[in-house]
């Protein structure tokens, strides 16, 4: 989101697909700026462990940094 906000864009439009989709929803949630939200295959159902998934995909720290960091690419 940080970088998003450094393009400085007056207005844009979003596309998420599948998990990113969901990034996409919660970007759009705190961005006024997004006048088109695009997703594509985002689910319909809640998953079973949404809230560790929110825990993981949302980091607050550094070490959440990490730790999102090491599911998605080790």
């Amino acid at each position: 989101f940080r970088t998003i906000q450094s393009l400085n864009f007056t207005e844009y439009t979003l596309l998420g697909h599948s998990m990113g989709g969901l990034l996409s929803q919660h970007i759009a949630l705190k961005d006024k700026k997004i006048k088109k939200l695009i997703l594509l295959s985002t689910g319909n159902s809640p998953h079973p462990e949404r809230n560790k998934m929110r825990e993981i995909l949302f980091p607050k720290n550094e070490e959440e940094i990490s730790r999102l960091l090491s599911y998605l690419y080790y």
